[in-house]
């Protein structure tokens, strides 16, 4: 790579409004961070407006709030086929990402953590039962399993030591591909 040519970056949303909350805010906060670093960062989402050309809406064209994950999986393929990235940093379970970024852990231990808030055991075994009947979830679940299981897959970037160690526990997960931040 020359001197003059920024690396460029894609950062993955699902949503480009930080209104929202934590995922959307710190995204666009790490884009403001890689840029004054000198970096070239777009942000890719699915839903959001903005006349910004550091963030490509990327799914205009569905209704509703979300736009699906498969949805999304292909309009992203379709970005990627015709731009570059040097560098594909996402917050949701992409295969082809170099970085994966889970906002709240792993989605299995998500599962199993709402299943035990439950104090009647009953209720905690339905929980873990039906868990599955959410297709979204499933749907991340079956992708984040997926990515944890390619041998080149990309890092995960874990927000802390237990993340990180969901991973370890839940996927086997190399400890060569989990970056996690210190804990002061």
């Amino acid at each position: 790579m020359t001197e003059n040519k920024k690396i460029k970056v894609a950062l993955i949303l699902e949503r480009a409004n930080v209104a929202l909350g934590g995922a959307e805010r710190s995204i666009f906060e790490l884009r403001m961070a890689l840029s004054a670093l000198g970096l070239n960062v777009i942000i890719l989402a699915t839903k959001g407006s903005t006349d910004s050309k550091k963030i490509q809406i990327l799914c205009r064209d569905k209704t509703g709030k979300r736009v699906g994950f498969l949805a999304f999986k292909r309009a992203l393929k379709k970005h990627l086929a015709q731009n570059t990235y040097d560098i594909i940093h996402s917050v949701l379970p992409f295969n082809f990402a170099d970085v994966y970024q889970p906002r709240g852990g792993c989605f299995v231990e998500a599962v199993l953590q709402n299943a035990a808030s439950y104090q009647n055991g009953l209720l905690t075994s339905y929980k873990k039962v039906t868990a599955f009947a959410n297709y979204r979830r499933t749907i991340m679940l079956r992708a984040e399993r997926k990515l944890c299981r390619k041998s080149k897959g990309p890092l995960v970037l874990a927000l802390s030591h237990y993340v990180a160690e969901q991973f370890r526990k839940h996927y086997d997960l190399s400890p060569e591909r989990i970056v996690s931040y210190p804990t002061a």
